[in-house]
């Protein structure tokens, strides 16, 4: 909202200086704007940064499993998740999802809501929408057909 706030004002004073007489006021007041857009969008950085900090709460995690060459992602504002594999010696790095399944939208989601925990079957974690208090278990392979997150009910 602020950035379509300072655009529009931008604009105008680009009209306004262009049918002024003197160039000099014109290019004085565009490099004066500039700067301004510059500061707030500067601001506006600095601001989910420190929100960020704030809360603890990143948009993104990555979970160990028991291969050595596999994490998860989880992205704790949707409820999605990836495999990642680093690349070791012949091994491709590679990044998959788990499955197209997102628990809720971008707008019904913030950062934060949703955790994952390990269970004692390497494959397998339980996913936690600390919003709702629904579960999910979650399973990474390298097979395609045997990746999938799902309800539990």
């Amino acid at each position: 909202m602020k950035k379509v706030f300072l655009v529009s004002t931008a604009l105008l004073a680009i009209t306004i200086g262009v049918s002024a007489q003197n160039n000099n006021v014109t290019d004085s007041l565009f490099k004066s704007l500039q700067g301004d857009i510059a500061f707030f969008n500067q601001l506006e950085d600095q601001r989910a940064a420190n929100l960020i900090k704030a809360t603890g709460k990143a948009r993104y995690k990555m979970f160990q499993t028991q291969n050595n060459n596999i994490l998860l992602k989880l992205d704790t504002k949707r409820g999605r998740i990836w495999m990642v594999q680093y690349r070791m010696k012949d091994q491709q790095a590679m990044e998959l999802t788990i499955d197209y399944f997102s628990a809720v939208s971008e707008s019904d989601g913030w950062n934060g809501r949703f955790e994952m925990y390990p269970t004692n079957n390497m494959y397998n974690f339980i996913m936690i929408d600390t919003e709702t208090g629904q579960v999910y278990q979650v399973q990474w392979s390298f097979d395609k057909n045997k990746r999938f997150v799902e309800k539990i009910y």
